[in-house]
């Protein structure tokens, strides 16, 4: 028996973002690499800052619309450039 519809599959994976569970933890991160608590080591991530909110909304929002009706199967990573520099990271 064959299924009538393959089923689809995509990835949106983030980086650090600022959330309510990293509020704490990247401003130490940054602080301990550059002295200041909003600016990370560009050996740590490229952008030198964590991601926002709706940096990562328009990739999902392309994900779940028709613009992105023909992808399967893919994975997109937004991390600010870090997967360039650390490709062993994730």
């Amino acid at each position: 028996m064959q299924p009538s519809r393959l089923a689809e599959a995509n990835l949106a994976r983030k980086g650090f973002f600022k959330s309510e569970m990293t509020e704490d933890m990247l401003p130490a991160i940054a602080k301990a690499q550059t002295g200041d608590p909003t600016r990370f080591n560009r050996d740590f991530c490229p952008t030198e800052r964590a991601g926002e909110e709706q940096e990562m909304a328009g990739t999902i929002l392309y994900l779940a619309s028709k613009a992105g009706g023909y992808l399967d199967g893919c994975s997109i990573v937004i991390d600010g450039g870090r997967l360039s520099i650390l490709p062993s990271s994730y």
